[in-house]
């Protein structure tokens, strides 16, 4: 299955306030649009898993993480092992994150902690 996407990047320098709006306006138009997905990196790679290291799987590693985060429905979800291989592709992970049948949402912490700089 494909999925239709858009990319966009933003250079934010030492302004991370700017990176944290981003996500904000990402994750709201989540909740405005039932079937958007986000999924936002910068350079360093998946830094919502960075900002919530302590609560996610232990099996989440640098090497395993790419298509893995994603914002759904104003949700931080994580594509788990279980829905492809260890280095899953970006249509399967998407396809993963909208199947009922596969749970991808976050923990509780875990989501609290990696949106936890847009509550500052």
């Amino acid at each position: 299955m494909y999925f239709p996407r858009i990319s966009g990047r933003m250079i934010h320098g030492d302004a991370v306030d700017d990176e944290w709006l981003a996500v904000w306006l990402l994750r709201e138009a989540t909740r405005e649009y039932d079937e958007l997905i986000v999924s936002v990196r910068d350079s360093d790679g998946e830094f919502l898993l960075a900002e919530a290291a302590m609560h996610i799987p232990h099996w989440i590693t640098p090497e395993n993480s790419e298509h893995r985060v994603y914002i759904y429905r104003n949700q931080l979800h994580i594509v788990p092992l279980s829905a492809g291989s260890e280095n899953i592709g970006i249509n399967d992970a998407l396809a993963a994150v909208m199947d009922s049948g596969v749970f991808t949402l976050a923990s509780a912490p875990a989501a609290a902690a990696a949106f936890s700089r847009l509550d500052e």
